[in-house]
């Protein structure tokens, strides 16, 4: 008590924890310092500012420390917050040494337990590539582009999962075809912000007369969602108890529009759905033709080769010369509630 009010060169308190140095400095018992590091965001693209931020408990003065980071290989910041540009695609991995700015000494090290991911904003895939690879590992906002004006072969289907836009040159530049003896479709979209658009897609699903292949012969839209826009889809084909030889579509999400679809067939005993079989979403603005359900003259069952609504709403489409069991153009099934407006027929 009698040193209360006593202090060192510094100016601190000669008492600490009850116990006395009588030094010129104060020794001042080591104090235990936490943070956590915490970055924002932790998935970007290259040339993107990413925060970096040392988080510290309640009533804790950063400015008696200083903050060190290291980022990747070569880059480095200070401060207890950073912006840090991430100038290339890859992994970053971030660390922290946290340093008593009075006496040097280290108080803390530590990081992310997993990198910062930079991915490249535009994926180019020329004709030749590996198409399973450019689509590995996608994330929203991406752009994946067909960039040459040729044909490009598909070996499987590809699962899309991700906001991403998917681009060729035109849809009569970039002519997508599967792979022979392959039977399959080119690709399930399952996210509302995924988009396909300016390719023809040919050739997609199987021609079995009593073999499944799943529904959409070239392109399904499943529950999550997505768009098909300013494509053809021509020459795709789907097996017995299959919908839609083009494309199916199961989600309110699901949106088809300017597009071309057109000589689309089965041959199957038991089609369960025209070139177009929808169960919910909006088809707008698209030329359904010459697409064509033949079965053998098997009549058991009446299916429409144009579309087939049993959800969702048709808007300004036209439907010519398709070929159906018992049925051409169109066919509703659907509950109340289904639509089809300004449409040629």
């Amino acid at each position: 008590a009698w040193m209360a009010d006593v202090t060192d060169l510094d100016g601190v308190a000669f008492p600490q924890e009850g116990k006395v140095d009588l030094g010129c400095y104060q020794y001042v018992a080591s104090e235990t310092f936490t943070c956590t590091v915490e970055a924002n965001p932790t998935k970007a693209f290259e040339g993107d500012t990413v925060t970096l931020t040392a988080v510290l408990e309640p009533g804790t003065d950063a400015s008696k420390y200083g903050f060190a980071w290291t980022i990747g290989e070569d880059m480095t910041a200070e401060g207890v917050s950073a912006d840090v540009t991430l100038e290339s695609a890859g992994a970053y991995t971030v660390s922290l040494t946290v340093t008593d700015a009075s006496s040097g000494v280290t108080v803390f090290e530590g990081g992310l337990e997993q990198p910062i991911m930079a991915y490249t904003k535009t994926i180019n895939v020329a004709k030749g590539d590996d198409i399973a690879a450019a689509f590995a590992d996608i994330v929203d906002g991406q752009e994946i582009v067909f960039t040459d004006a040729d044909t490009y072969e598909f070996a499987d289907t590809v699962a899309v999962t991700a906001g991403v836009t998917i681009r060729g040159q035109g849809r009569d530049k970039t002519i997508l075809t599967m792979k022979s003896g392959v039977n399959k479709r080119f690709f399930t979209l399952n996210n509302s912000g995924a988009t396909l658009s300016d390719v023809t897609l040919r050739g997609g699903g199987g021609k079995g007369t009593n073999v499944s292949y799943g529904d959409g012969g070239a392109v399904l839209i499943d529950a999550k969602g997505g768009t098909v826009t300013d494509c053809r889809l021509t020459d795709n084909h789907c097996g017995m108890n299959d919908s839609g030889m083009a494309i199916y579509m199961a989600s309110a999400d699901a949106h088809v529009k300017r597009c071309i679809i057109d000589h689309n067939t089965s041959v199957s005993p038991w089609p369960s759905g025209g070139a177009v079989t929808m169960t919910a979403g909006t088809l707008e603005n698209c030329l359904i033709c010459q697409n064509e359900v033949s079965d053998g003259n098997q009549r058991k069952y009446y299916v429409a080769g144009g579309v087939t609504l049993k959800g969702g709403s048709m808007v300004n489409c036209t439907v010519a010369a398709n070929v159906g069991r018992g049925l051409g153009g169109i066919q509703v099934s659907g509950p109340a509630g289904v639509c089809v407006k300004n449409c040629v027929i």
